[in-house]
């Protein structure tokens, strides 16, 4: 089993596809998608912080570097990474919705105390899913694996 960690904007990742600034508005330029200045900056920020990243938290960082760019934008432009297959949105029921770049398929599993997010991969049970769904006559498309439990570091602290 492979895992990632994300918490605090610490980005752990074996065998990480580093996607850059460059590539993301080159994808969306083949798109015909327009590439403002404001844009750019929201990319570059949303790409630094790494991992599962809300409006909130890319506008709270332009604002550290004096950037006047509004929550509307930064939603719209994260609205149009989706749009371009190039970043995911989750919902990790925390009242904020996060993005991260789309990547190869993994899981997660998320302290409900903390918020820590922590992300794996599986082969049993990606071959489970896909048994299920045959004996059930479905063919998979897609899933969303997330599982709600208490980190170790909280139960410590209880």
């Amino acid at each position: 089993m492979e895992f990632f960690v994300f918490s605090d904007y610490i980005y752990k990742m074996e065998q990480e596809k580093k996607i850059t600034k460059d590539f993301v508005i080159s994808s969306l330029k083949k798109k015909k998608m327009k590439i403002t200045s404001q844009r750019k900056a929201i990319i570059e920020t949303f790409l630094e912080l790494g991992g599962h990243v809300s409006v909130e938290d890319i506008f709270y960082e332009l604002r550290k570097r004096k950037k006047n760019i509004g929550l509307a934008t930064i939603y719209r432009t994260l609205s149009m990474l989706k749009e371009a297959g190039l970043v995911s949105e989750r919902d990790f029921r925390d009242g904020r919705t996060r993005f991260e770049i789309v990547s190869e398929h993994h899981d997660h599993i998320i302290c409900q105390k903390c918020g820590k997010v922590v992300e794996f991969r599986d082969e049993t049970i990606e071959k489970l899913q896909e048994e299920i769904s045959k004996r059930l006559g479905f063919v998979l498309i897609s899933h969303r694996h997330e599982l709600m439990g208490i980190c170790e570091d909280c139960r410590k602290s209880m």
